[in-house]
């Protein structure tokens, strides 16, 4: 009898532990998550029309809006662009540029990049961006339209410029706070000069780069895991 209630006793301590141990691993997760880098924005409004100067056509574009730094820990942002996504999952681009003119409307004054958030600060901003037009594939894209709906005479812009983040540790964000990655986007960018030799018979410099976008994209994937996890 007493062997048995032992026996007990010993598989009741062992389930408490087991939920001890669980409770404890959510907790952990959970710390690690909201200590995890992330940036995400908040539009208040967007605005954007084309001028010339000096015999150059410019697009400026204005947004305005609220960055918030989405972790429990402080961070900064150390670099702002304008990006026009190229497809839907945000993996490649067909036009990004630095933002340069940061300011606070409420202070009517600049601020300078870095941008130091401290823990789930944020912090209204107007982003302003000037984009060389002339002689561009950005003119093409700025000037592109597309019908509200099949058949109509009305239009809208194709394209749509959007923003990307990057903080102090080289993680980029779109301004969903959706993890991106830049190294992704630029072996897309630079994807034509490995296949001009494709015209020479010579595959082998394509083949190693689209080898490069896979493990690059593969990576980002994972590191999209890690973090829902935790880790």
């Amino acid at each position: 009898m007493l062997h048995i209630n032992l026996t007990n006793a010993i598989g009741f301590i062992l389930k408490i532990g087991s939920v001890a141990g669980l409770v404890s691993l959510f907790y952990t997760i959970k710390d690690h998550i909201r200590n995890k880098s992330s940036f995400s924005y908040d539009f208040a409004g967007t605005a954007g029309g084309a001028y010339e100067e000096n015999g150059h056509r410019f697009a400026k574009f204005r947004w305005e809006g609220i960055i918030r730094n989405e972790s429990v820990a402080e961070n900064s942002i150390v670099r702002l662009d304008y990006v026009v996504w190229a497809n839907k999952s945000r993996t490649r681009t067909k036009t990004q540029g630095m933002i340069l003119d940061v300011s606070d409307p409420n202070l009517s004054q600049k601020i300078g990049i870095p941008i130091n958030f401290g823990p789930k600060e944020s912090k209204k901003v107007v982003l302003t961006a000037v984009v060389p037009l002339t002689g561009s594939h950005n003119e093409s894209l700025f000037l592109a339209r597309k019908p509200t709906q099949p058949g109509s005479m009305f239009f809208l812009p194709e394209n749509q410029w959007d923003l990307l983040f990057m903080d102090v540790n080289h993680n980029s964000f779109d301004e969903k706070g959706s993890l991106r990655s830049q190294k992704l986007l630029d072996l897309w960018w630079v994807l034509p000069n490995a296949t001009r030799k494709l015209d020479q018979g010579n595959p082998i410099p394509a083949i190693v780069h689209f080898c490069k976008i896979f493990w690059s994209y593969l990576c980002l994937q994972t590191r999209k895991l890690f973090r829902i996890l935790g880790l």
